[in-house]
């Protein structure tokens, strides 16, 4: 994941890890974030982590984004959170990028011009 213009997080409080400023280095494995999936929702998962990460830098809460980091089940309920005011079940077994319109709609309803969700793949479409 990474967050395009975000305001440096010089002024953050304290915490046991600094928070990174994505997009700024010049070594991008450094501006990526890891979701440990245990379950299906990586892709709300990924979602509610770079808004919460933004809005950490916007109001200097590092400690509260470095708390999401590894706390999955507040990470899946603001997955989930984020689902039903998109409009999608929480119980299907997988989810896709078919999913992404719903989300991105509800996006640019709550933060207007704000967040745009971009899917890349490594895939090459040749399968096995």
């Amino acid at each position: 994941m990474t967050v395009v213009n975000s305001p440096p997080a010089g002024n953050a409080r304290k915490s046991t890890r600094s928070l990174v400023t994505f997009g700024e280095q010049k070594d991008k494995t450094d501006a990526l974030l890891e979701i440990r999936n245990r379950d299906n929702l990586c892709l709300f998962k990924a979602v509610v982590v770079g808004i919460a990460y933004d809005e950490s830098v916007r109001k200097c809460g590092c400690k509260h984004f470095m708390r999401l980091l590894d706390d999955d089940a507040e990470q899946s309920r603001r997955a989930r959170d984020l689902m039903a005011l998109c409009g999608i079940p929480d119980d299907l077994p997988e989810y896709s990028v078919d999913q992404l319109t719903p989300v991105q709609e509800y996006l640019e309803g709550r933060y207007p011009a704000r967040y745009r969700l971009l899917v890349f793949s490594a895939d090459n479409g040749e399968g096995g």
